[in-house]
């Protein structure tokens, strides 16, 4: 880490958290926003974040202000309006800026154009490099590898307050939903397990057709009320037929953020690819299972009630299925559609099943995050 600690809490008045990303990138750095809180209580704190994260970190007990995050998409115009939104931070007069995954042309634009005295960010191998070269403070990952991004997003913080306290992730009171089937869901009999494992971005956590049936089968087989989660028609629809084809019913519950933390309330598990709704359940403490794949170690589930399983520790480690896989990071080609990794092929069904009852019958887990070894590996 470059520069000192600064001398007391009363340094910092006006404070800038730039955290850009999804759903589960927000909730991790949340207990961050918690901690700076803690350390400066009266200081005027803003995040600069996403239109969909907005609602996740809009406490106003947490947060004074939320600055939503909309680029445009072409080139130019995406370039003018991060220099003019540089500007407009700049009339905002903040003390310090914490850069909490950030591109090396956008802090170099703080740097330029923001006229924010202390800079902070953490520096993350390839995908940052450069990136110390605009900073004032600079947190390296290598230095914690084994680290969760939760601890880290403090890791950043205390390097430069000097502060020893930590804070968990946190969630926003979100509005109220009167959906239908969240009532029923409320009302259901026996253990409810929600489900969250229709693919995702580039297909790079999906899991097999056959797997999901399979699961699917066993689990409706076993009397458990069973609720998907989904983000649009077509997973619906593709729920709907799974649940035909395993001959189980299954309550499909579009999963707005509002509409996802009240269901997941409800739930006695959730039972996910690695997706934003993990660390929402985390966030919310209740139990999870999450199918990570090739997810980094770093991002398992942050809670003592869940698991994270996986065949591999993620694809910034050694992965015993890179000859085969395509889409390793290390390759970076771009996945084809209906692509499935193959460390996520590898997660056979009746072992998910099995650690699904294990967690319904003793959410408590004594590991964060288990490493399967396929029979033909061992």
């Amino acid at each position: 880490m470059s520069g000192a600690a600064l001398s007391s809490p009363s340094d910092f008045k006006k404070i800038l958290v730039i955290r850009r990303g999804k759903i589960g990138d927000t909730i991790m750095a949340s207990g961050a926003l918690k901690l700076l809180r803690s350390i400066y209580p009266s200081a005027y704190i803003a995040v600069l974040t996403s239109p969909l994260c907005r609602p996740l970190i809009d406490d106003p007990d947490i947060v004074d202000l939320v600055i939503e995050d909309a680029p445009p998409t072409g080139k130019l115009s995406y370039s003018i309006y991060k220099t003019m939104q540089a500007l407009r931070l700049r009339s905002l007069r903040f003390d310090v800026c914490f850069l909490m995954g950030e591109s090396r042309s956008n802090a170099k634009r703080l740097q330029r154009w923001a006229n924010i005295p202390v800079r902070v960010c953490a520096s993350q191998g390839e995908r940052y490099r450069g990136l110390a070269d605009h900073c004032t403070h600079v947190v390296r990952r290598e230095d914690t590898p084994a680290r969760h991004e939760v601890d880290f997003f403090q890791d950043i913080v205390r390097s430069v307050t000097g502060s020893q306290e930590s804070a968990a992730p946190f969630m926003a009171q979100l509005p109220r939903t009167d959906l239908p089937a969240l009532a029923r869901a409320a009302a259901a009999p026996g253990k409810k397990i929600a489900l969250c494992i229709q693919g995702s971005k580039y297909n790079l956590h999906r899991w097999p057709y056959e797997s999901i049936l399979s699961c699917l089968k066993t689990l409706g087989g076993k009397g458990y009320s069973l609720f998907a989660l989904v983000s649009h028609g077509e997973e619906g629809r593709q729920v709907t037929e799974l649940a035909r084809e395993a001959a189980v019913s299954i309550d499909v519950i579009p999963g707005s953020l509002a509409e996802s933390a009240r269901l997941l309330r409800a739930m006695d598990l959730l039972l996910s690819i690695d997706s934003g709704q993990v660390h929402m359940a985390a966030a919310l403490g209740v139990p999870v299972l999450s199918l990570a794949g090739p997810t980094v170690l770093e991002t398992y589930p942050y809670t003592l009630r869940g698991l994270a399983l996986a065949t591999t520790p993620g694809c910034r480690y050694e992965c015993p299925f890179l000859n085969s896989c395509p889409t390793n990071k290390k390759v970076g080609d771009k996945p084809a559609d209906g692509f499935c990794p193959p460390c996520m092929r590898a997660l056979p069904p009746a072992i998910v099943c099995e650690y699904v009852e294990r967690i319904l019958e003793n959410p408590e887990q004594p590991e964060p995050y288990h490493i399967l070894i396929p029979p033909e590996m061992g």
